[in-house]
């Protein structure tokens, strides 16, 4: 196992969510192969055209931030890597943009990752499933 690709694909995983926090569709898309797919909220999002729509339907006022954590390899060569990792998101959303620190009594969810990378030049996301392991009450 490389650590240098393991590395890549992190860092690919990590930027995905930091687009997704910022509700930069484009370069959330740049890190998902073309064909690439994301079950996300029970709804199974297909290639970047199924992605861009279900990011295009977010509130433009929601202020989330994920943190990604425990990611461990199951496998990985020179052209594709398996993991899992564990993620918490936190979310507001009072239908008016935020000015942080937004103020919230617990965070939204925990889910586990189950994520496929492939490398097509750079390393990609190919599979990123999101299960739901918590959901906080408040």
């Amino acid at each position: 196992m490389s650590a240098e690709a393991a590395w890549h694909c992190e860092q690919a995983l990590l930027r995905m969510f930091r687009c997704l926090d910022r509700g930069h569709i484009d370069a959330l898309l740049n890190e998902f192969a073309p064909d690439g797919s994301w079950l996300r909220h029970g709804h199974l999002l297909q290639g970047h055209g199924g992605i861009r729509t279900a990011m295009e339907e977010r509130s433009a006022t929601l202020f989330v931030r994920h943190v990604v954590t425990n990611l461990i390899f199951d496998s990985l060569d020179d052209t594709q890597a398996s993991a899992t990792a564990q993620m918490v998101a936190y979310r507001f959303d009072n239908g008016a943009p935020v000015t942080p620190p937004a103020r919230i009594t617990a965070p939204f969810l925990l889910m586990s990752l189950t994520i496929r990378f492939i490398r097509a030049g750079a390393w990609r996301l190919s599979a990123l499933e999101m299960r739901r392991d918590f959901e906080f009450v408040t």
